[in-house]
């Protein structure tokens, strides 16, 4: 998903690939069972310290479960402060119907046009010991429209950067031609 120069010197990679069983954290037989029915991919991080010859084992920083989570390609910055920061965004297939109802034969849900893509959040993954360790940002980012009155949008494929003053400006993806 993405390559950083590191502030230490080291090459950070970020990925998302399947999940094996065996690098599942271990929460219990419900939630085991639970997230064997999802899709059973998660985000990951590794480095490297001598020029991609060799790399540090990956760390999983978002398992697989209810919510999907996904980044776009090379988005993880480092801030000033040396931590690292990967805007992801994420959305639940649990409002999508199943089966899709089919019109002239083929999936009706093909593209966008299905609801679930309005409830895709934006959450931020920083890590303060160069990757080693992964937190989630409190909460989500999603858009209220007209203050609120006018429903809610997702916010969906963000990106971000460090302002001079030490904030995060972050730009994402909604149906509103605005955000």
């Amino acid at each position: 998903v993405g390559v950083l120069r590191l502030q230490s010197g080291a090459i950070g990679i970020t990925s998302y690939r399947p999940v094996r069983s065996d690098e599942l954290p271990n929460r219990g037989d419900s939630t085991a069972h639970r997230l064997s029915q999802q899709p059973a991919r998660g985000l990951f991080f590794r480095k490297s310290f001598d020029e991609c010859q060799t790399w540090t084992r990956e760390v999983l920083i978002v398992p697989p479960g209810i919510v999907r989570w996904y980044a776009l390609n090379d988005t993880m910055i480092q801030l000033s402060n040396s931590r690292l920061l990967w805007p992801c965004y994420g959305g639940s297939a649990a409002a999508e119907p199943n089966p899709k109802p089919l019109i002239e034969g083929q999936e009706r849900g093909i593209g966008h046009l299905w609801s679930p893509e309005n409830v895709w959040a934006t959450k931020f993954f920083h890590s303060d010991d160069e990757g080693e360790t992964w937190q989630a940002s409190d909460g989500e980012l999603m858009l209220w429209i007209d203050q609120g009155y006018g429903n809610l949008d997702s916010m969906h494929e963000p990106t971000a950067a460090e302002t001079s003053d030490g904030r995060i400006l972050c730009l994402a993806r909604c149906a509103q031609m605005r955000a």
